[in-house]
């Protein structure tokens, strides 16, 4: 195995015996693992852990770019993370875009791919403002009933009328760092019959790619709203524009964390999207995260077909793998939920069965937060201290922060060893030579 080069700086750092987890990586201020195996003697913080069930080096090229990312600040790395309401939310995504961004100074990218939930009548992420006029009708593929052109987002939402407008901006407390140079709106690929013109004062240039579905906009300087106008050819009263995500993108060197969540989704909602892959080469991912599940799961126990549940993760694998061959997985378990309230839903554990095998057949890794969170039936344990809903499926704020500074650990904790798996076999090839 090839030994990944050790950045000058911290050469000098080994020297001088100081440690280089120290000097590169930043410490998670929401973190305390006392207090929570004091407040939540429930979680087995013991088996917070990545697991690799096949290759124990899965994560390494993944490792390898986020070490050059924090040791250099001279390239982008794109971490996608792909489930259904606990990820539409954005209360558990949210904390993990703050946590890995923050892991090292300077290390922030661009927002990246997101929906502009709102325009399509649905809950959407604190951090997304949305403001539009018009009629707008959402169409989704978690919706056996719908049928419709969708992208990566697995929804689209779309306009008959003359002339509608939508501003979308990052609304969080750092927008600062997602200032954007340029922005890709993705729609339906048959164009004809509409027209987008931007309204920002900024717009420098822009290009429709009717093939692929998408307008790509240019700005002249980096700004924090995105302003659209969707006007209507008169001569085309058929004409009707599907709006299917929106990405916002700068020149930025650092880690850009994108988060594609739909209520209801599973994994065939995905397989039924026409411009997945289309979309996906447009952002392309180094890491995905995968949570999708908990919808699948929502079933008797005699209709849950793990088979094909292993079948639909492995045919989605590969339509990502057809636009990065080199990309890294990490599978998040199931929580643990009840089925309609009444009892525990113990397909959580066919699930977690399933991801362990697609993990020694893929050599992916697994986060099994369901042994984490404290197994089956600790969902109302969750609930009593307030870090779970009624529903016995959703999580408060509170938890969902919970859970990313939990997945956090794990990955910051795997990545330390990767560092100092590294460091020893420098200093082995030092003595050696």
């Amino acid at each position: 195995m090839a030994v990944l080069p050790i950045h000058s700086s911290a050469q000098q750092h080994y020297k001088s015996g100081v440690s280089e987890n120290e000097v590169l990586l930043r410490s998670n201020t929401s973190w305390n693992a006392e207090k929570i195996a004091t407040d939540y003697p429930f979680i087995k913080l013991a088996e917070n852990k990545l697991t690799y069930a096949g290759d124990s080096t899965a994560l390494f090229p993944f490792y390898k770019k986020l070490y050059s990312l924090i040791a250099t600040k001279k390239r982008k790395i794109n971490v996608l993370h792909i489930g259904g309401s606990h990820v539409q939310a954005g209360m558990f995504t949210g904390k993990m875009r703050e946590n890995l961004q923050s892991m090292s100074d300077s290390i922030h990218g661009q927002y990246g791919f997101f929906f502009p939930y709102k325009m399509a009548h649905t809950n959407s992420p604190a951090e997304i403002k949305t403001t539009y006029t018009g009629t707008w009708k959402s169409c989704r593929a978690a919706r056996n009933g719908d049928s419709c052109q969708w992208g990566l987002a697995a929804m689209q939402t779309a306009t008959t009328d003359s002339i509608a407008e939508a501003i979308i901006k990052v609304n969080r407390k750092d927008s600062s760092r997602y200032l954007f140079t340029s922005a890709i709106v993705y729609h339906n690929t048959s164009l004809s019959g509409y027209t987008i013109e931007p309204q920002n004062p900024e717009i420098d240039s822009f290009t429709t790619d009717s093939t692929n579905g998408f307008t790509q906009l240019f700005f002249s300087k980096a700004i924090d709203s995105l302003m659209l106008k969707f006007i209507k050819d008169t001569n085309n009263r058929a004409a009707k524009f599907e709006l299917q995500g929106i990405q916002l993108l700068n020149n930025i060197e650092g880690l850009t964390y994108t988060a594609i969540g739909a209520n209801g989704a599973s994994l065939p909602t995905y397989l039924r999207c026409q411009l997945f892959e289309k979309n996906l080469a447009t952002a392309i991912p180094d890491l995905v995260i995968f949570g999708i599940g908990i919808n699948d799961a929502n079933v008797p126990m005699a209709e849950f077909k793990a088979e094909e549940y292993k079948q639909n993760y492995l045919t989605l694998m590969r339509k990502i793998r057809s636009v990065n061959s080199n990309v890294q997985f990490i599978f998040i378990t199931n929580n643990d939920s009840y089925f309609k309230r009444k009892h525990p839903n113990k397909n959580a554990l066919k699930v977690r069965e399933a991801m362990i095998e697609i993990g020694k057949q893929e050599h992916v890794v697994v986060w099994d937060f369901f042994s984490i969170m404290g197994g089956l039936n600790s969902i109302r344990k969750w609930e009593t201290n307030k870090l779970a809903r009624p529903d016995k499926i959703h999580f408060t704020r509170e938890g969902y922060q919970l859970k990313a500074d939990l997945l956090f650990d794990a990955l910051t904790n795997d990545f330390k060893k990767f560092i100092a798996s590294q460091k020893q076999q420098s200093i082995d090839s030092e003595r050696m030579d």
